[in-house]
């Protein structure tokens, strides 16, 4: 129950508890006074007209006339003449029912004021006794409409009090609300602080959820930077800064899973050859500072190949995937020239002999039979050789000497984009809340025989054959075609 509600049912009992309180206090006060008086009335009203019957020599039936034409004009309910005797000479009674009243006022607040009672003398001697008594039903409806008008003030004040109140509660609970949404704004990592109210409570409140948000903020701050400090000492060799072997195999699975022209290129591997026995001649800190030089030189030239991902598979094997990377060779050989550059620069007793092997993959390559390939000619170079470069070779790679010329590619993508025989697959995309954000429409390559190429079968022969921005404009088009005919928001994927 909201507090505005309580404060209404609050105000609702204690006007009903006043209420009943001045009811009863008001009634019995109303009361007592209306008695006083009707008795007073009936004191005066039967004196005069006792004085009147003194005064005169009436008859018995002058005296009937008399009182009846009294009860008559006035508003009572006896009026009774008895003789010296205490007989009844005459009786008006008047039994009226009092209908415009509740029966429970009646009840609870009788009105019975006392009869008034006057002497009837013919000169000295005492020849009757007058009783008069009022009629209290003007008196019970003068009760019941100061109930009524008690009530109606009650409830105006109730309402009054009620609409007051939630004002006033609404400005004092201002704070309160400021706290509540501070403290949901935490739950969205969202540390806000809010002024400080006037009110002493709301200001503990306010300060004490200030000081609260501050410290959450704090220690969230330096639970992020201890978890990713461990992320990055389990994700990555500190020596090197490359990726341990799990996360580089990781990388190399998602990469292989890619529709784009980047999920082909080169894999090589670098090993260097009895590095146990390095460690022992050369001391552990000399082969530790090569491997960092080693390291930092190699991610130094990220700056130009971005997309270049390194990892170092164990103690001595070293992995560099580059995507959109054909030459596999020169790749390689760079990769072991720097390394035993870095070593000649240390000046080491003993120079390491550094095993080299690359191969070409694309999209549809398995990572295990990948690395099986590449695995084969490290091998090779590091037992017939003793440390030179070995090209795994695998016939359905994308080189100059596949299944596909150079010249035939070309025929094939130029004629595709003449004939706009490119058309758009779809994929929903959808948020945490599993609404729908728009439509991933990667491209698909439909040959004159009629066969459907992936983007990772044909984009890299796009770049390699500069078609990159006729192609981007033909998806383009397509897209807002696309988005014309179906009102749906669309992603598409871009070379340039």
């Amino acid at each position: 129950m909201t507090l505005n509600r309580q404060l209404w049912l609050a105000i609702s009992l204690l006007m009903a508890i006043s209420f009943i309180g001045s009811f009863i206090m008001s009634s019995l006060s109303a009361k007592d006074y209306l008695e006083q008086q009707l008795h007073l009335k009936n004191i005066d009203n039967a004196n005069a007209l006792a004085l009147s019957l003194s005064s005169g020599d009436y008859d018995p039936i002058t005296i009937e006339l008399l009182l009846s034409a009294q009860y008559d004009s006035g508003h009572y309910r006896l009026i009774r003449l008895t003789d010296a005797d205490n007989n009844i000479v005459q009786e008006h009674n008047n039994e009226s029912k009092l209908d415009s009243v509740p029966q429970w006022l009646v009840k609870f607040f009788p009105i019975e004021p006392q009869q008034g009672v006057a002497h009837i003398s013919n000169g000295w001697r005492q020849v009757g006794t007058l009783t008069l008594e009022s009629d209290n039903l003007f008196a019970y409806q003068a009760l019941w409409k100061n109930t009524q008008r008690l009530f109606s003030y009650f409830i105006l004040a109730a309402v009054f009090a009620g609409i007051c109140g939630s004002l006033l509660l609404h400005t004092i609970t201002r704070p309160l609300t400021t706290v509540v949404k501070q403290a949901r704004a935490m739950e969205r990592r969202q540390f806000i602080t809010v002024s400080t109210p006037k009110t002493l409570e709301f200001k503990m409140l306010t300060e004490a959820m200030n000081s609260l948000s501050h410290r959450v903020k704090q220690m969230l701050g330096d639970e992020s930077a201890r978890l990713a400090a461990l992320h990055k000492s389990l994700e990555r060799d500190k020596l090197t800064g490359f990726l341990n072997r799990e996360p580089f195999m990781e990388k190399l699975n998602a990469h292989l899973q890619r529709e784009d022209g980047s999920s082909a290129g080169t894999l090589a591997i670098i090993r260097i050859l009895k590095l146990a026995d390095l460690n022992k001649i050369n001391n552990r800190e000399f082969m530790d500072s090569l491997l960092k030089q080693f390291g930092q030189r190699l991610v130094a030239e990220e700056g130009i190949h971005k997309n270049y991902i390194h990892g170092r598979l164990n103690g001595s094997d070293f992995a560099l995937l580059a995507p959109q990377e054909f030459n596999a060779e020169v790749l390689a050989r760079h990769i072991r020239e720097l390394l035993i550059s870095c070593a000649s620069e240390l000046e080491l007793e003993q120079l390491p002999e550094v095993a080299a092997a690359a191969g070409l993959y694309q999209s549809d390559d398995n990572a295990c039979s990948l690395l099986t390939r590449i695995d084969a000619a490290l091998s090779s170079a590091e037992v017939n050789n003793k440390g030179t470069l070995e090209i795994a070779t695998y016939s359905s790679a994308i080189t100059p000497e596949s299944r596909h010329q150079k010249d035939d590619w070309q025929k094939i993508i130029h004629t595709a984009l003449t004939q706009r025989s490119i058309k758009l697959a779809s994929y929903p995309v959808y948020n945490r809340n599993h609404e729908l954000l728009h439509w991933e429409v990667p491209s698909r390559l439909v040959t004159s025989d009629q066969q459907t190429l992936t983007a990772a079968q044909f984009m890299p022969w796009i770049n390699r054959l500069g078609f990159s921005s006729d192609f981007d404009v033909l998806i383009v088009k397509l897209a807002l075609k696309q988005i014309k005919a179906e009102r749906q928001p669309l992603g598409v994927n871009l070379l340039a």
